[in-house]
């Protein structure tokens, strides 16, 4: 009597080749290079939201889910997938699922967040305005950062009137409104963390796949799981640039003279959808070859730094906080809060080896 075959025995009956030693040279050198430097970047931003008012209470929530998304999602690298690929670790059940369990976690609430910081922007504009802020030259909205410098210059060169910029009444309810703010930035985890219990719950496990050197839902029982998570890589990056190309209109209509930031929502989406393609034209493109595996794990990679980058390159204060962090080990704190507006970046991954569940 034949016994039910463990899931390593499943993954090398779906892949019997090992990988080839200069794929596994170039996915441990990477996940090495890259894991690192994504954790000191998020974790120098994580102590700047937390001990500055450089970003201020309400979006500094959404910040830091975005920045604890991404260091849960890379310890299943240092945990899981850079043991396998540098040391050949074959991590047998129940330790592969325990493990590689914050891939999944931390995917989810990186998709969930991003969303939900879409829709916050999309209130701030969109949502019911009974009140007109007025902003002089030493002022700006709350969606928009400068330095205080920079704001007299900007102001004095473009707009020597002061500019008039609705408020959404929605949005100022659940911003100024502690309980409701953080129940707001918690929902990502709520489902997140739903998401992922329920999925364990129905055996569709994520695991690390020693054979193709990649997070896999490949071998569990993801029945209804495989073609929902696929279904969710499609709709919400759509949802989300939808959401910021009404955003991007809003802008251009509400004034000519926020053009520094509209150029960076260019930059962040352009970014997005191009990352976006890579998981799913990359697979297509190159098939038979464990590549179409191993690019999609250094991309998700190297998409956990996005957020820290994109705020240290466009907000100055941020950077130069940063570089005291680093430097002096300190920073003065600044307390002049204000919002920080940050497009949402791709956190999508290939579903290719996903779909292939066990039958």
């Amino acid at each position: 009597m034949s016994s039910t075959p463990t899931a390593l025995q499943c993954f090398r009956a779906s892949h019997p080749n090992e990988p080839a030693v200069v794929n596994r040279i170039v996915l441990g050198v990477s996940l090495i290079f890259f894991t690192p430097i994504s954790l000191i970047l998020n974790i120098l931003l994580l102590l700047i939201v937390v001990k500055s008012t450089i970003v201020d209470g309400h979006f500094g929530r959404h910040v830091i889910s975005l920045i604890t998304a991404s260091l849960v999602y890379l310890m299943a690298n240092v945990l899981a997938l850079i043991p396998t690929t540098v040391a050949n670790v074959h991590l047998p059940d129940p330790w592969n699922i325990i493990l590689s369990s914050t891939d999944n976690l931390g995917y989810l609430a990186l998709m969930f967040t991003t969303a939900n910081v879409a829709l916050d922007r999309f209130l701030f504009f969109f949502t019911p305005t009974p009140t007109v802020a007025t902003l002089d030259s030493r002022k700006i909205s709350n969606f928009f950062t400068f330095t205080q410098n920079e704001m007299g210059k900007f102001f004095s060169r473009t707009c020597p009137e002061p500019i008039k910029l609705s408020r959404s009444r929605v949005h100022r309810e659940i911003s100024l409104r502690f309980g409701i703010s953080v129940i707001f930035a918690s929902l990502p985890w709520f489902f997140s963390i739903f998401f992922t219990a329920h999925m364990a719950l129905q055996n569709c496990y994520t695991r690390t796949d020693p054979y193709t050197l990649t997070f896999t839902y490949a071998c569990s029982t993801c029945i209804f799981y495989g073609p929902l998570l696929y279904w969710f890589g499609y709709v919400f990056p759509a949802i989300n640039f939808a959401l910021y190309a009404f955003i991007y209109a809003r802008i251009l209509m509400i004034r000519y003279h926020f053009h520094l930031s509209v150029f960076q929502f260019s930059i962040i989406c352009a970014l997005q959808f191009a990352s976006s393609a890579c998981f799913y034209v990359l697979p297509a493109l190159i098939r038979n070859n464990d590549l179409a595996f191993h690019l999609p794990m250094i991309i998700s990679t190297m998409n956990t730094m996005t957020n820290p980058c994109v705020m240290m390159i466009f907000q100055p204060r941020i950077r130069r906080s940063s570089w005291e962090l680093i430097t002096k080990c300190n920073f003065r704190t600044i307390v002049f809060p204000t919002s920080v507006s940050v497009a949402p970046r791709s956190v999508h991954r290939t579903f290719t080896d996903r779909n292939t569940s066990a039958k």
